[in-house]
């Protein structure tokens, strides 16, 4: 979803590549946050049109891509209540022998599997942002939506701060998305990818979720100072 950031030291103060990770997470978090709607479902046909990333070919962008094509005859309607479904089992939570455990990181990633400490350190590193949850959305703090959408305004903002060139501001930035990234999101991820891919039956998110997967790993890596 990233190739064409090829160089890292270019990358960490490039405006262009900043707004390729805001750009992809923005993409990312979108699917996660919404329920598969017409215009959702109007931006990926016109991304697999004009040849976006998801004409490559590796598997996980091609099965999406194949989906669409496969589908695109197929009534609107039924169309997304296929998806809807599938969505609503994957990322809802609504039964333990219906779907995965929801992506909430405090589910994943603490003792008591309910991650009060963790959405407490959220909820103080989006203040801290002077960012709070959207109140149209009915997701705890650490919806792995959630966390994706403010990974996306930092990158938007370091691309702001890397136009004026105010290298500082960019580093600062790219320090926080890099521990955001590696202590919120990248610790338990494929553990959910991995439960959720057993219940996933459309291969749009199958598809999803092996691109989830590779765009975080790819961004930890490119972010790093090597």
């Amino acid at each position: 979803m990233l190739s064409k950031v090829q160089n890292s030291e270019e990358f960490h103060s490039s405006l262009f590549y900043w707004e390729i990770i805001g750009n992809a997470f923005a993409f990312l978090a979108n699917i996660l946050n919404n329920q598969p709607n017409e215009m959702i479902l109007a931006e990926l046909y016109q991304s697999s049109n004009k040849g976006s990333f998801l004409e490559k070919k590796e598997s996980p962008y091609q099965l999406i891509s194949l989906y669409l094509k496969n589908n695109q005859n197929k009534p609107t309607a039924e169309l997304l209540q296929e998806l809807a479904i599938d969505w609503t089992r994957l990322f809802r939570g609504v039964s333990p022998s219906y779907g995965p455990q929801p992506p909430y990181a405090g589910v994943y990633y603490s003792e008591d599997g309910v991650g009060v400490h963790t959405m407490t350190a959220i909820t103080h590193i989006f203040a801290s942002h002077d960012l709070s949850p959207k109140s149209d959305k009915h997701n705890r703090v650490d919806y792995l939506g959630v966390l994706l959408e403010f990974v996306s305004i930092l990158s938007n903002r370091a691309a702001q701060e890397a136009e004026l060139g105010n290298l500082a501001a960019v580093e600062s930035l790219r320090v926080e998305i890099l521990n955001f990234l590696e202590n919120y999101i990248s610790p338990w991820l494929n553990t959910f990818i991995d439960q959720a891919l057993e219940y996933a039956k459309t291969d749009f998110f199958k598809g999803y979720l092996g691109m989830l997967s590779e765009s975080i790993k790819e961004t930890i890596t490119l972010i790093k100072i090597n």
